[in-house]
């Protein structure tokens, strides 16, 4: 059931000897998308599954792990910054989550002789 987290079947049930109906139980879950701006720049990873649902409070990881040549910049939800740790641990709320990570190319350093002392 989309939009739906199994929870638990109602009751327990072993030795059963006569009809018993049994109903999985299933709370209300929240769509948590992550992503990396671009797989050439970095490389993201959780302890749950990207475009599945989770439980209010459910404790969500993501790790963010920039690629040689770029920095992370942060966790992203649409413009607005969410974090600036490359890994990151919070709560799922009711709104949901759609979290991209965003990298920049790290700066080359310059050379100049005319500085360097003998």
């Amino acid at each position: 059931m989309e939009g739906y987290v199994w929870q638990a079947w109602d009751k327990g049930f072993t030795n059963i000897t006569q009809t018993t109906y049994v109903y999985g139980v299933y709370i209300k879950g929240y769509l948590l998308t992550y992503a990396s701006e671009s797989e050439v720049k970095g490389s993201v990873s959780g302890n749950v599954a990207s475009g599945e649902y989770y439980v209010l409070n459910e404790s969500i990881s993501l790790v963010a792990t920039a690629k040689t040549g770029y920095t992370f910049n942060g966790w992203y939800s649409g413009e607005s910054l969410v974090s600036s740790l490359a890994e990151y641990t919070f709560n799922m709320t009711n709104q949901g989550a759609n979290l991209v990570a965003k990298f920049s190319e790290e700066a080359e350093e310059e050379y100049d002789e005319a500085t360097e002392e003998d």
